[in-house]
């Protein structure tokens, strides 16, 4: 199946994002538990355990936003978003993982956002894990079920008994342009089959993003939105669409799009899954309880990351084998008092004793027998 377009940053009317610890308690408790990150290996330094790299890029450089614009200061830290379903199992798009290749290198992670001091809270060591396999990706829907290398969480979030109805207040919690997670508060714009329509405020990184019920239960993932940023003068800026999802000239209502995730569940459910999810949880599933070993295909980010370049070079924490040195190269041994070369020396030294002490033997001999 051809992977979705990933989705396009969308605000309308007012940009109503904030910071997660600002929503409320159940939904800042939510975002510590539940929400979730694919890391943007190239900001954040997984090596010795989770760190931004320095200089770290902003959203502003990123995206080349204009002076003034909101969160231009935060760092990129994300490339897609997810939410977690079961301690070791996420949802997310299914563009932002459209195959095995491609779980070989994503890696996830519990969210990172700004506590209500204003510091940058990021993951711990444990509670980041690389992509293990795609449970399931349902043909013709933007969802994929995803299985990672170990638990990251032991509080998933609850899954909605049934869609929001129109006009129902809902809210969807990511990472918009890869920064640190927000929260943005909704409402139900169109309800179609495979989903619903929505005024969420999101953007490209929230690809994935989960959307909940008023009660903090999960229905969709974010999947597509309505515009993108645009040029304002040699910097840009969102696209703000009116509050009917429409802009100047343009009538047709232009709504974000979330997917429902309850095929996937229920497919998932249908292969025989015995987690949570479907049923009292079984120990092992499948081939989940294997020891991690180097080449298997799955970084191991406790035990190999900084070890098998074959699971976990994309991380860069594999050093390559130093250069050999001149002595190693040369297989010549250098006589050092001691050792094969001194041994050889000292036989070629008796070698020659003996041979003198030969011949003058010889000599000696003829000399007598001249004496007869």
């Amino acid at each position: 199946m051809a992977a979705p377009a990933s989705a396009s940053a969308t605000i309308f009317g007012e940009d109503q994002r904030i910071e997660t610890e600002q929503a409320g308690a159940s939904w800042a408790a939510l975002t510590r538990d539940a929400i979730v990150v694919m890391l943007d290996t190239s900001s954040v330094d997984l090596c010795q355990g989770v760190a931004l790299h320095q200089p770290v890029a902003t959203i502003g450089e990123r995206q080349m936003l204009c002076a003034g614009e909101r969160f231009t200061d935060q760092p990129a830290v994300g490339r897609c978003s997810a939410t977690l379903i079961e301690p070791d199992v996420i949802v997310t798009a299914a563009h932002c993982i459209p195959d095995a290749a491609a779980c070989a290198t994503r890696v996830f992670a519990r969210a990172p956002y700004y506590a209500s001091d204003g510091s940058l809270h990021l993951p711990s060591a444990s509670e980041v894990a690389a992509c293990r396999r795609i449970l399931v990706q349902p043909a013709g829907l933007d969802v994929a079920i995803v299985q990672l290398e170990h638990a990251i969480g032991d509080h998933p979030a609850q899954l909605a008994p049934a869609a929001p109805g129109l006009d129902a207040a809902i809210a969807a919690i990511g990472f918009p342009s890869g920064m640190p997670a927000k929260f943005s508060p909704c409402h139900v714009r169109g309800v179609v089959p495979s989903g619903i329509r929505h005024d969420c405020d999101l953007f490209r990184g929230n690809s994935g993003s989960g959307t909940f019920d008023s009660e903090g239960r999960l229905y969709g993932v974010y999947s597509m939105g309505a515009g993108d940023y645009k040029p304002n003068g040699e910097c840009r800026i969102p696209v703000i669409y009116g509050d009917d999802g429409t802009l100047p000239g343009v009538t047709v209502p232009q709504f974000g799009m979330s997917a429902a995730i309850a095929a996937a569940v229920t497919e998932l459910c249908d292969q025989g899954w015995h987690g949570a999810l479907c049923g009292p949880a079984s120990p092992c599933n499948g081939d989940d309880c294997l020891t991690p070993a180097c080449g298997d295909g799955v970084c191991s980010l406790v035990s190999e990351r900084t070890s098998c370049a074959a699971d976990c070079d994309f991380l860069g924490c594999v050093l390559p084998p130093p250069p050999p040195t001149d002595a190693a190269m040369d297989p010549t041994p250098v006589p050092d008092g001691g050792g094969c070369a001194a041994n050889s020396a000292k036989s070629s030294q008796t070698a020659l004793a003996l041979l003198l002490v030969a011949m003058v033997a010889a000599k000696k001999k003829r000399r007598r027998n001249k004496s007869f």
